[in-house]
């Protein structure tokens, strides 16, 4: 994915983002009805989520974007919008 422009950045994270609540839902479906599979399903999340922020900060300092990548974390956290 090179140079993308709005439109294709846009449509790709709302498909990604529609997979990922598909997701959500069947992990946590999961958990309900096999109590078990918790920490195995919990530890998935886990993992899939440490691969994402450690990419994200390797590319922001990669590109020289330091400054997008503390913005996006404190979004997270604070759960702010504003840049």
């Amino acid at each position: 994915m090179n140079s993308l422009d709005i439109n294709t950045i846009t449509k790709s994270l709302d498909d990604i983002e529609e997979n990922i609540s598909k997701v959500i839902t069947c992990s946590l479906d999961e958990i309900k009805e096999e109590p078990l599979k918790e920490k195995e399903i919990t530890a998935l999340w886990i993992k899939h989520i440490s691969n994402i922020s450690d990419f994200l900060f390797l590319e922001s300092e990669r590109t020289g974007n330091k400054e997008i990548y503390k913005k996006l974390v404190k979004s997270m956290i604070f759960k702010k919008n504003k840049f």
